[in-house]
């Protein structure tokens, strides 16, 4: 076991040693001038004009594109936006309704649309949008990354489609000690992802090594922090997988996926994030489990079907390479670090709305039920998800309608799995319709046809219904 220590030891000291390194030549200033109204407007406007290129572009690698996932893309209907609504969409269609035909690249055509219902999207994206004939389209926003994150978060809609394990996001508690273990396996998986695979013998071994390393940091774990680690790999490093080997079939001067996922790493790694619960969890999911895929990639040939089975990516990984089983004295002599230095719990916070909201609006869905939205930014909480900055929401059952855009939404755990509590922060309380009824302090009685406008959001009643009022809080 000695042997085995110095082994590993050496090789994780070196690949240590050149990611900080790199880690080092991180962080270069950037001198940003003023840019006047007048060039705003025209490097828009050039922008825009460029989403019709972009299209262009991936369509020109149609069928290396599909390859990359197999049953992923089995016909493009994947658009680019801009800020005006005007969108570009690639779709294998001999006729669109309301859509202009502009140009066809390897036999799939391009359409093209001005339409103030994408506008709602604005600097964002939209998933499984539904056109005419049960057409469902996915879009991104115009920007330097539009194509790449078309092609992650289109992989999300069909991730839906396939069997997701649960992310569970309560009971989660990790501690300081299992965070350091957590970036030394980073700095392991750098060092894989920038060595030659025809060292193969060495290569190898330094796989069994993070996974043994990973497997000892589990073991401090309680099950359910273990299954959402596992489970948020499954979701976002697949899709980050999926997004760079894209990326690398249309940037062909950029070097191999190892570097371009690692480049990619250090970024996430590099954004300072307060919650380290969220950071641990679901930020960097994305290169960890990413990076997983890449080793899959190599050493399991068929790992995209188990994938879409449920398997999760460390487990197909733990599967092929057996971990050697560790204990704290191992740990302490391969990475440096003793359990009695950083014992400090990290507990998931708890969110309390009432605290930090002086005003809200409350109401309950059953599950099953539609809510879409799409947020700038989330967080998890022990008692449930913040989204912040929503561009789209949109909720409706037989008594009521719920559309607009909102600054917060708190989706609240609730003891009852057959329902969900939702929460919006708001200004104020409105005032009362000519169409409701004041029957008590704290209740009306509103009219069907009834319309609130609260807070960006608007309220369609469809039927007579109350609404109760208190304490700062409006509740259907």
């Amino acid at each position: 076991m000695n042997k085995f220590h110095d082994f590993i030891k050496q090789g994780f000291d070196k690949m240590h040693k050149e990611f900080r390194s790199t880690n080092h030549k991180r962080n270069i200033m950037m001198k940003i001038s003023i840019i006047s109204p007048f060039l705003l407007l025209f490097f828009t406007q050039v922008n825009a004009q460029s989403a019709l290129k972009k299209i262009e572009t991936f369509l020109k690698h149609a069928e290396e594109i599909k390859q990359v996932w197999p049953g992923y893309i089995k016909k493009f209907h994947h658009g680019i936006y801009g800020t005006d609504g005007t969108t570009y969409l690639a779709l294998e269609a001999q006729d669109l309704e309301g859509w202009k035909k502009t140009k066809t690249v390897n036999n799939i055509p391009i359409w093209v649309k001005k339409d103030k219902t994408f506008k709602k999207f604005a600097n964002l994206f939209f998933l499984n949008y539904p056109l005419q004939n049960d057409v469902l389209i996915d879009g991104a926003f115009n920007d330097k990354n539009a194509i790449f994150i078309l092609f992650h978060e289109s992989f999300h809609a069909f991730q839906s489609t396939l069997k997701p394990p649960l992310t569970k996001w309560t009971d989660i508690s990790i501690s300081d000690y299992i965070s350091t273990i957590k970036d030394k396996e980073f700095a392991i998986l750098y060092g894989l992802l920038k060595q030659k695979k025809d060292e193969l013998h060495q290569f190898k071994k330094n796989i069994v090594l993070y996974v043994s390393i990973r497997k000892y940091r589990e073991s401090l774990m309680n099950k359910n922090s273990v299954e959402l680690e596992r489970s948020m790999e499954w979701q976002e490093g697949v899709a980050a997988f999926v997004e760079y080997n894209i990326k690398h079939i249309i940037e062909s001067n950029k070097p191999s996926i190892g570097p371009m996922l690692n480049d990619y790493g250090v970024k996430i790694s590099n954004k300072t994030n307060s919650n380290k619960i969220e950071q641990f969890m679901r930020w960097s999911a994305y290169y960890h489990g990413s990076a997983i895929c890449y080793l899959l990639d190599y050493f399991n040939p068929g790992w995209k079907a188990q994938i879409e089975q449920g398997k999760k990516p460390f487990d197909l990984l733990e599967e092929t390479f057996r971990p050697a089983e560790l204990n704290q004295g191992d740990i302490e002599k391969l990475l440096g670090i003793g359990k009695n230095i950083n014992e400090k719990q990290l507990k998931q916070k708890i969110f309390n709305k009432y605290k930090e909201w002086k005003n809200i609006l409350r109401f309950s869905s059953n599950n099953g039920e539609s809510i879409t939205y799409q947020p700038l930014y989330h967080a998890s909480f022990e008692n449930g998800t913040l989204v912040k900055n929503i561009i789209s929401f949109h909720y409706e059952n037989e008594m009521y309608k719920i559309t607009g855009r909102a600054k917060s939404l708190f989706f609240e755990n609730s003891e009852d799995s057959k329902t969900g509590n939702n929460i919006f922060k708001i200004k104020k309380l409105p005032k009362k319709p000519k169409t409701c009824k004041e029957i008590s302090e704290t209740q009306w009685l509103c009219e069907g046809g009834t319309r609130l406008k609260i807070s960006g959001l608007k309220i369609d009643i469809k039927q007579k219904m109350n609404i109760h009022l208190a304490n700062g809080v409006i509740q259907f």
